[in-house]
This record gives structure tokens, sequence and C-alpha cells, in this order.
């Protein structure tokens, strides 16, 4: 066999080994925190009330359940409820979510070493642990609040 034909075929396959390990990964990772179940019952189809005014927070860290999202995270704050997506290259496995104001049980503050988190339960019966920075979640409740 040619060398330059074996250079493209080693290349193509540990493309191929790399793109099916990360896309493993992050799957697995749905299923740990908890996203796959919020998908269940909070999946965006586009359908509820996407065109609503909103903040719009990126490349935010986060917890869902037990799995940490550092700086992945996309947060859109709405007057009906909170909309949730990872960046791209996280995406597999990780639908987009929409999660009506109704959902957020036990809302409490977490303080840390160096800033403080809001941790709440999502559904009932709970389906899993969201926590964000207070910052966030200070605006959460401001607009849950505001719509009451």
């Amino acid at each position: 066999m040619h060398p330059l034909l074996l250079i493209v075929l080693g290349t193509l396959l540990v493309g191929a080994a790399f793109v099916s390990f990360w896309s493993l990964v992050v799957s697995l990772l749905a299923r740990l925190s908890g996203w796959s179940r919020l998908a269940q019952h909070y999946r965006d189809d586009g359908t509820r009330d996407s065109g609503e005014p909103g903040e719009s927070f990126g490349m935010r860290t986060g917890r869902v359940g037990i799995v940490n999202y550092n700086g992945c995270l996309m947060l859109r704050i709405c007057p009906s409820g909170l909309r949730l997506a990872v960046l791209f290259p996280f995406r597999m496995g990780h639908p987009p979510l929409f999660i009506p104001w109704e959902e957020f049980r036990n809302v409490s503050e977490q303080k840390g070493l160096f800033i403080s988190s809001m941790v709440a339960s999502i559904g009932d019966p709970v389906i899993t642990k969201l926590t964000l920075p207070a910052v966030i979640m200070e605006r959460l409740v401001s607009q849950y609040e505001q719509d009451r």
C-alpha cells in the first residue's frame, strides 16, 4: 500500500475514533447530570413562546445534577421560564430545554469560598437539581416574582 494512503486512512481512523469517543462521553454526561430526564419533560421544541423577550447569558457556568458545565451553558431568562442549552461541541445528548417557572422548587442560596450560587430542584417529583451563579438566579427570581 502507498504510504500516503496509509497516512490518510490512519488520520481518518483517528478522527472517527475521537468523534465517537467524544460523543460517548458527552452523552454519558447528559445521563449522569439528569439532562436527559429533563429533556423528557422540558425539551424546547421551539413552539413555546420562542420569540418572547428575555435576557440572554452566553458561556455561563452551572451545574445540572452532579455534572459541572463550565463556561458552556447558554441561558435565556424569559417571562414564562428559563431556556437552557449547551454550546455546540457539547450538544450531543443535550437538547435545548425550556423550564417553566412553576417547575422551580426549593430555591436556596449556597455560599462558596469565592462565589455564591443558587440551587433549585426542578420538577415535582424532583427530576434533578440546577445550580447557577447567584447573579443569574437573582434575575430568575426577580423575573418570576414580576410575572406572578
